[in-house]
């Protein structure tokens, strides 16, 4: 039997899910702290430091009244939304390296329990002080408000633990709420999708965490129930690993389309791949289009795996990843970056790549060039293009590397 989708209560999951980030970074060893998410440029302390910066503003504005002044005017937009906040998070990320690690994780302790506090004072059914935009709202209900920032705290933390390789907290307790929370969005994407009255989407997502949820077309909107409609229109099914990824813009939808399983209306059931319940936006790609870089080859000499370690794992940060078993004999190797791989093949007559080269996105361009500096690494600034800010560098076997400010480069 269908019933509507109530309000869920996400406000006692704060605790545990803060031990559980405190429990981690205490242990964490130095060289961790730098290791890349699947967040584009930012590191593990980055995004520590990220989680520090949206609950301190919180705390400011929401309790203490404070809005900082601002010389732009107020979004226009969503996307206008979007783009304030990835610069107003980029500029703290930036900021925070100054920050150690110690002093993030004595922060956090400090602050996490006073949004915990504020969060639990209201009345679930109030109004929000700030709407959940992704979901296609003006105005929200504050349970609402609560579920998005558990989303946010639960899936920051699974980059975290994905990055160093701890256990992911994708048991039923974690994991459940934010699915849940996430089909929230799903009558804001149908909205502007012909269907008849009447006419019924069935979302099933498999695994201990999953559920069923149905979307029923109303004459003047669609409204989310928990369950599943026996008579759909379209029936749509998922893992919870591929649904939680794609929702939160950790794989893009064809890579998630080889999972789903769709029965039914086609055009009403593919629409699911267009939920995003973090706030940004997704680039559209269809089956006839390229969707995205998997991995870089570059070429190194033979017997020097040692110097390809130093480089890109210990300098750059990278993490090194496994070969498959099929090509280990022939030496070198891989590693993992935020959303691409580096693999690096032994070339018998091997000769650098001194034009042909990869171009690295970084948080803070200045710092990362002092980095790479002080480790002894000939750094060459390129003021060609003024509006681009990068530099030029070479790996240990004459590679021609690229590093490019994160945002001022040619996308």
């Amino acid at each position: 039997m269908l019933q509507p989708a109530a309000p869920i209560e996400t406000i006692d999951l704060f605790p545990p899910l803060h031990d559980q980030l405190l429990t981690l970074l205490r242990q964490l060893p130095a060289e961790d702290w730098l290791k890349p998410t699947p967040v584009p440029g930012w590191s593990v302390k980055d995004t520590v430091a990220h989680l520090l910066d949206t609950s301190m503003r919180r705390i400011s504005a929401h309790r203490d009244g404070f809005q900082p002044a601002s010389a732009t005017p107020p979004p226009a937009s969503y996307h206008e939304l979007v783009a304030l906040l990835n610069q107003l998070n980029a500029e703290w990320v930036v900021a925070a390296r100054r920050i150690s690690p110690t002093l993030l994780v004595e922060l956090l302790a400090l602050i996490e329990p006073q949004v915990y506090q504020l969060l639990r004072s209201r009345n679930p059914l109030d109004s929000a002080r700030v709407s959940v935009a992704w979901a296609g709202e003006q105005h929200s209900l504050h349970w609402f408000d609560v579920a998005r920032e558990y989303t946010e705290k639960w899936h920051h933390q699974q980059h975290i633990r994905e990055a160093i390789g701890a256990p992911l907290l994708t048991s039923r307790m974690w994991l459940h709420p934010a699915l849940d929370t996430f089909m929230r969005g799903l009558p804001a994407i149908y909205r502007d999708l012909a269907a008849p009255t009447g006419s019924q989407v069935v979302i099933a997502i498999t695994g201990e965490a999953g559920g069923e949820w149905t979307l029923l077309k109303h004459e003047q909107h669609w409204q989310l129930y928990w369950g599943a409609a026996s008579d759909s229109t379209a029936r749509v099914q998922i893992d919870q690993e591929h649904a939680w990824r794609l929702f939160t813009n950790g794989i893009q939808p064809a890579v998630a389309r080889s999972a789903l399983l769709l029965e039914g209306d086609h055009a009403l059931g593919i629409q699911v791949l267009s939920l995003l319940a973090i706030m940004a936006e997704r680039e559209e790609a269809s089956s006839m289009h390229l969707t995205g870089l998997d991995h870089l080859q570059l070429a190194m000499p033979q017997g020097a795996e040692a110097s390809a370690r130093a480089f890109y794992g210990a300098l750059l940060g990278l993490r090194e990843i496994e070969k498959p078993p099929e090509l280990q004999a022939r030496g070198g190797c891989w590693f993992n970056g935020p959303g691409f791989q580096i693999h690096l093949g032994v070339e018998s007559e091997f000769r650098p790549a001194q034009k042909a080269h990869p171009a690295f996105l970084v948080v803070d361009i200045a710092a990362y060039q002092q980095h790479l500096e002080n480790a002894g690494v000939r750094v060459i600034p390129d003021t060609t293009i003024p509006t681009v800010r990068r530099f030029y560098a070479s790996d240990p076997f004459g590679n021609r590397l690229e590093f490019i400010q994160q945002g001022q480069g040619f996308r």
